[in-house]
């Protein structure tokens, strides 16, 4: 027990720097600089013990040929080649650096998450108290509902990699939920309904849900990823392109008192749409957060607010078929394991990831950090 705790703070340490405070990236350069070197440093520590074991999987490959084709869209598009490459660099060290740790030292590697998402989102919801109208307002579109961890809309995407890392690490040890699981919960539930962010509430809603319903939903075949997968397709497909939700117009404005565009996302989908047809194949590349808001022509469109949209947008048609590939891979694991508890948890998790999905966009780092876990459920479920 103190082998792996000793190595959880150090995975700890290797793991803070890729989860860099939006506060500090915002507010403090000095801070900000801090963790860019801290981040070459674990980077370079990941390599160097991924090179010794000579350890490269399937998933980590898969990764980094997604991050290379927006590398090439952005060179060919003249966008912000230095900024893409140096996120694609912080991806696939995060990236590798989780799955090296779930191959080798799993238990040390879940504890180091654990630790780490306790101390961020314990220090995001005391600045939601102290701070309830924001803590700072965010250069690029003047929104002022912005805490610790950013954002208000972006603060569930923290919360469920953590409770997955904490429900993990229950069931590897303990074989069920312990007291620092249900703390998580707590100060996730009470970070969202503090906030109300529309987005967030579904999240932590569907959460909350299997958490009080694990044991009926897991009786049943129905719930597994490939289902999950089919459904947040047809979703994608109904709400996004086909807009569905307009022959429900009575219900959604008169009864439910909501907007059809979804507080404008429709207009922000139209404009990617019309952006995707102009680069099909290979995308138009990453540019500055201000340029983008001039190129949709919406003021603080930033993103398409549509993972799948945002994804084809950046990479067209070649990056699409990569994130296809990724999240084939990544249903082959899941599936063969599907019995087991865990597996139906973090597929549940990755569900809940889908359906938000929907109306916002989140970074691929943290995305593709989800994934590799699940892509590693068989070490997990070995534990």
């Amino acid at each position: 027990m103190k082998k792996s705790t000793l190595y959880g703070i150090l995975y700890l340490f290797l793991l803070a720097p890729f989860f860099k405070p939006p506060y500090f990236a915002a507010t403090n350069e000095f801070i900000n600089n801090i963790y860019n070197i801290a981040q070459i440093i674990s980077a370079m520590i990941t390599a160097f013990l991924v090179i010794k074991k000579r350890h490269m999987s399937k998933i980590v490959f898969c990764i980094i040929l997604f991050e290379a084709v927006i590398i090439l869209s952005t060179y060919l598009n003249d966008g912000h080649l230095k900024d893409t490459i140096l996120d694609a660099i912080q991806t696939i060290s995060l990236c590798t650096l989780v799955d090296y740790g779930l191959h080798y030292n799993k238990k040390s590697l879940i504890k180091g998450l654990v630790f780490l998402f306790e101390i961020l989102l314990t220090i995001n919801l005391l600045t939601i108290f102290i701070y309830p109208d924001g803590m700072y307002i965010n250069p690029v579109n003047n929104y002022k509902s912005n805490w610790f961890l950013g954002f208000d809309n972006q603060h569930v995407i923290y919360i469920l990699l953590g409770i997955t890392s904490s429900v993990v690490y229950s069931y590897m040890c303990f074989q069920k939920l312990i007291p620092r699981t249900y703390y998580l919960i707590v100060v996730s539930t009470i970070t969202i309904f503090t906030r109300w962010a529309a987005t967030g509430l579904v999240g932590i809603a569907l959460l909350l849900l299997y958490l009080i319903l694990r044991k009926i939903i897991n009786k049943f075949k129905f719930f597994n990823i490939k289902n999950y997968t089919l459904i947040s397709l047809g979703l994608f497909l109904g709400i996004v392109i086909f807009r569905i939700q307009e022959r429900f117009s009575y219900l959604i404005v008169d009864v439910l008192k909501k907007d059809l565009t979804f507080s404008g996302r429709t207009k922000i989908w139209d404009r990617a749409i019309y952006l995707i047809n102009q680069h099909p194949y290979i995308g138009n590349g990453h540019i500055s957060d201000y340029m983008k808001q001039i190129k949709y022509k919406i003021w603080g469109a930033v993103h398409a607010h549509n993972q799948i949209l945002e994804i084809t947008y950046l990479g067209g048609i070649s990056l699409l078929i990569v994130f296809v590939l990724i999240i084939i891979l990544m249903i082959k694991r899941l599936n063969k394991y599907r019995t087991y508890k865990i597996t139906k948890f973090i597929s549940w998790i990755i569900f809940i990831f889908m359906i938000m999905m929907l109306t916002e966009y989140y970074p691929m780092d943290r995305v593709f950090l989800l994934i590799v876990i699940a892509c590693n459920i068989e070490y997990l479920i070995k534990e």
